[in-house]
């Protein structure tokens, strides 16, 4: 594949979120999926948990994250939460590196 197109789909991509973000009702988005995560129990720990990997993956701030996971649900639960979910995080990112992109990193 060759370098401009690599970068022509990196570039999509990157507008596709922007767009995405930009027409999505993040006003109401974020305050039910707060309140279910609050009320759904270790249902909504879980949803927290996905959500922490993805960001994660994503490159969004990690002290932002583990801020909302404080937000979200007491000091003793929200650290027990985002200790493992960072953890998984940095375990998924470590693996991806290695087994999908081990082949950019030899060349």
């Amino acid at each position: 594949m060759s370098k401009r197109y690599r970068l022509l789909i990196t570039t999509g991509v990157l507008a596709g979120i922007v767009v995405l973000i930009q027409r999505l009702p993040l006003k109401t988005i974020i305050p039910s999926a707060v309140t279910y995560m609050q009320n759904a129990g270790w249902l909504g720990q879980v949803v927290f948990v996905a959500f922490f990997i993805a960001a994660t993956l994503l490159f969004f701030p990690g002290f932002l994250l583990f801020m909302s996971a404080g937000l979200l649900f007491k000091f003793p639960l929200a650290l027990f939460i985002a200790l493992p979910a960072n953890v998984l995080a940095a375990m998924i990112a470590f693996w991806t590196a290695r087994w999908l992109a081990r082949q950019r990193v030899v060349e």
